[in-house]
């Protein structure tokens, strides 16, 4: 126990990797998903991770409705260039 010397420490912590309180709604969605802030881009997966669409537009919302009923992950760019990604449920 003599020779024990501490060499460093650390703390290590989750931080929250996004700044922004963005909202996705409703959620399940039957035809249009809206979000809280707007957004430039927007891509949707499936469940196993296989690109469904991908696009770039301006706004607040998304029609889904032609979208098959699943569980989808929806990731979007905020005008600032902050990527924020949420599950969602396709009723």
């Amino acid at each position: 126990i003599d020779n024990f010397k501490v060499v460093a420490t650390e703390n290590l912590s989750v931080e929250n990797v996004s700044s922004s309180k963005m909202q996705f709604y409703p959620n399940p969605v039957k035809e249009t998903l809206n979000f809280s802030e707007e957004i430039s881009r927007v891509k949707i997966n499936d469940i196993s991770g296989k690109l469904v669409s991908e696009m770039a537009m301006k706004g607040r919302s998304i029609n889904l409705s032609k979208l098959a009923k699943g569980n989808y992950t929806v990731v979007v760019t905020l005008r600032s260039g902050e990527t924020i990604s949420r599950k969602i449920i396709k009723d």
